[in-house]
């Protein structure tokens, strides 16, 4: 039986801090409609997910960290994430004002009729385009790139070099 190390579980937790920082903050995920505990469960699932593809790599580059160099990796970890995700809820907060703007434009933006999401109301035609965005983000590629983001093997996220190991 394979034992499980502080290595194991510091790794586990640095993909944990992108993978639910990104989940934290990412469009359709993040909506006060899905109940906290699903988010966690979620995040924590994916992060299990991830755990045995990117455990050895990760690993290797924490062993030896001292404390500072960790919480560092760790602040970066989630600063990555959380800027993940709000990139993804900016293109989104665009969409639907793009799509607010379209509803207002073809007459359809009645105060009377609007439906309220997200703590705000949007015209029918905001609503039904963000949602069909959302919808087309989660079945296309869109959400393998998000993934693809969120592991560690993309260059464009990858940990700072200049951490250096602990010598003593």
């Amino acid at each position: 039986m394979t034992q499980i190390g502080t290595d194991a579980v510091l790794a586990a937790f640095t993909i944990f801090c992108r993978i639910g920082a990104c989940l934290m903050l990412m469009p359709g995920l993040s909506s006060a409609r899905v109940p906290v505990n699903v988010r966690l469960f979620l995040a924590f699932a994916v992060a299990l997910a991830f755990v045995p593809l990117l455990s050895v790599e990760i690993e290797a580059r924490l062993a030896g960290l001292n404390p500072v160099n960790l919480t560092l990796i760790i602040m970066s970890e989630l600063l990555i994430g959380a800027t993940i995700g709000f990139l993804r809820r900016i293109y989104f907060g665009s969409l639907e004002t793009l799509a607010s703007v379209v509803a207002m434009s073809i007459g359809l933006s009645s105060p009377i009729a609007s439906v309220v999401g997200e703590g705000e109301s949007n015209p029918a035609v905001a609503s039904l385009l963000t949602l069909a965005a959302t919808t087309i983000f989660f079945v296309s590629i869109c959400n393998g790139k998000l993934s693809a983001d969120c592991s560690h093997r993309t260059p464009r996220f990858r940990w700072p070099e200049n951490l250096r190991r602990n010598s003593t």
